[in-house]
This record gives C-alpha cells, sequence and structure tokens, in this order.
C-alpha cells in the first residue's frame, strides 16, 4: 500500500511540476503574441551580392494561348511527361521566366528543381538547356 501511495505522489509532483511549466489552455493564451507585437524593421541582408531581386509577378506577363501552344510543344519534345498536366506546366514555366526576368544566376538549377519527379524522374543538364530555352523563346522575352 505504501508503494502505490509513493508511485502516486511521484505522478502527482510530475503532473503539478508541467502544470507549473505552462501547460494547459492559460499557457496556450500567454504565448499567443499580443496585438501591439511590432515587426522588426530591419531587412534581411541578400544572400549573396550577385544575386538581383526576384521579378514580381507584375514584371512576368502570363503567355497568351499561341505562346502556351508553342510552349506545350517545346515541352513536350523535350519530354512528354514534362506537360501531362498542362497548366501546372505553364505555371513552372512562368515561375522560370521570372528567373531569367530577374537575372537569376541559379534559373538552370531552380528549372530543374520545378519540373523534375514524378513524370519526369531525371533531367539531364542538356534538357534543362532546353527547357530554360523553350520558356525564353515561347513567352518570356
Amino acid at each position: 500500500m505504501k508503494r502505490n501511495a509513493t508511485i502516486a505522489g511521484a505522478v502527482l509532483a510530475a503532473l503539478a511540476a508541467l502544470t507549473a511549466c505552462g501547460g494547459g489552455a492559460d499557457a496556450e493564451e500567454s504565448e499567443k503574441p499580443s496585438k501591439t507585437t511590432v515587426a522588426p524593421t530591419t531587412p534581411p541582408a541578400p544572400s549573396s551580392p550577385s544575386t538581383k531581386a526576384p521579378a514580381k509577378a507584375g514584371d512576368v506577363r502570363e503567355p497568351d494561348a499561341t505562346q502556351t501552344k508553342t510552349l506545350i510543344a517545346a515541352l513536350k519534345a523535350i519530354d512528354p511527361g514534362l506537360v501531362v498536366k498542362e497548366d501546372r506546366a505553364v505555371r513552372r514555366a512562368w515561375r522560370v521566366c521570372g528567373d531569367i526576368k530577374a537575372g537569376s544566376t541559379r534559373t538552370n538549377e531552380n528549372a530543374k528543381f520545378r519540373f523534375e519527379g514524378g513524370n519526369v524522374p531525371h533531367l539531364s543538364p542538356a534538357q534543362v538547356d532546353a527547357l530554360v530555352s523553350a520558356v525564353k523563346t515561347s513567352f518570356c522575352h
């Protein structure tokens, strides 16, 4: 009997310690930021001095119907898996165009990341070059 009381006492002590450390609904309320919280005003440092700011959404026009048809045909020639979902391929190409317009030094790397996987498990460097070229020539002038 004394052993059960000791175990029960230890469990209650542990629960009391957890409650004191901030558990429960009251703790959740106290962890919420107050309405007067001010965001920091210091902008983050750029990742490297050679990269430009990304293009804004308004800087990159979506391809029109003719440009989309040209883009889809070019992507299909590279690998038919790239255009299994044409709307998704166009969205990804639009983002590649944003990298191109921004002068990103990682355009090819980003394009590979965006398009590789699923239906296209691997893109060679030549395919990635062709993909970026297709985006440039079809609508990203």
